[in-house]
């Protein structure tokens, strides 16, 4: 992504229009709980820690936002206030040195974990990297929380109740019981590249089935 993405539109704009269009989708996307400071020309949509993003008018029709430090809590409401904007305004997206140009969708990332889970398919191809993903995208949601608690419900989303790959929990309790978790007591990892390595997971009865045993007589443990 571009330190820069811009926004350009047909409508005349102010900084008195901008503010307004900031605090309507703070409140349509954050339940207004997000502070949106204004200091001069330039507004800056804090989201953790007294840090956040800068947006301001480059000209009267185009809208500027400067990405910045920070994780995936930044990037995705960076992301909501860009793709809104450009509904509310319609106008286009395009990164600080042109190229492509792209345009706001209908609710388009109604949490992290949807910013996540998109970000994160693209990389989904065995089973070991879905759950990879799926432990990455715990570990960025439960950051996230514990930066803006407040936003817990937003931050969480819906989670598909019906998906064939085991919960969370499974793959913890599978991981501490055949010694697959490494790192620190306070920031423990699990190595699931080695656990799906010996194991295979049967989405049928919900169980973990080593791969040796499998071949012989499909028993599960």
């Amino acid at each position: 992504m571009a330190n820069h993405t811009l926004l350009t539109t047909k409508r005349n704009l102010t900084n008195e229009i901008l503010s307004a269009l900031l605090q309507e989708i703070n409140v349509e996307r954050f339940e207004g709980k997000l502070e949106i400071k204004q200091t001069g020309d330039m507004f800056e949509i804090i989201i953790a820690d007294g840090y956040g993003r800068q947006v301001w008018l480059r000209s009267k029709r185009t809208i500027e936002l400067r990405h910045g430090a920070g994780g995936d809590l930044f990037h995705w409401i960076a992301a909501v206030f860009l793709n809104d904007l450009s509904l509310k305004l319609k106008g286009a997206l395009c990164g600080e040195f042109g190229g492509s140009k792209w345009q706001g969708e209908p609710n388009k990332y109604p949490s992290l974990r949807s910013w996540c889970e998109e970000s994160w398919s693209m990389c989904e191809r065995s089973f070991a990297e879905k759950l990879i993903a799926k432990y990455c995208i715990w570990r960025t949601l439960s950051n996230a929380k514990e930066d803006r608690p407040d936003l817990a419900d937003v931050i969480e989303g819906t989670i598909d109740k019906n998906s064939a790959e085991p919960t969370l929990d499974e793959i913890n309790a599978h991981a501490e019981k055949h010694g697959f978790i490494g790192g620190s007591e306070t920031r423990p990892t699990i190595d699931i590249e080695s656990m799906c390595h010996e194991w295979d997971w049967d989405s049928k009865s919900k169980v973990w089935i080593k791969k040796d045993e499998a071949k012989t007589n499909g028993s599960s443990l």
